[in-house]
């Protein structure tokens, strides 16, 4: 299987930047991979150019170290767009219902 051209980007505030920049080190990503780029929102967004397993592992790592930050991704020579971790899928209708349902009889008790 093919290697993903997608680059992955990693952005954070002020406050935890010294943090992740230390954390990245530790994982040998150096400093010169930050970078600026414009989202397609035309917004310049201050990223640090990160390989996948390093956002998987701050992702793996959230309770331990409780760092915000926003991930994106390139594909290509677009823009780079926000890309969202393990999304929640939408609950159905019906499961909606039945969590009501078990919330009343709960509180009947």
């Amino acid at each position: 299987m093919g290697e993903s051209k997608d680059q992955w980007f990693l952005e954070t505030d002020a406050f935890t930047n010294e943090s992740v920049a230390d954390f990245l080190a530790s994982e040998g990503v150096a400093a010169e991979s930050t970078a600026q780029f414009k989202d397609k929102k035309g917004r310049i967004r201050h990223v640090w150019n990160v390989p996948y397993r390093i956002i998987t592992l701050l992702k793996n790592s959230e309770k331990t170290f409780p760092f915000k930050y926003r991930v994106f991704v390139r594909s290509g020579g677009r823009a780079i767009r926000p890309f969202t971790l393990h999304r929640k899928k939408k609950t159905s209708v019906h499961s909606r219902r039945a969590q009501e349902w078990l919330r009343e009889i709960g509180a009947r008790k």
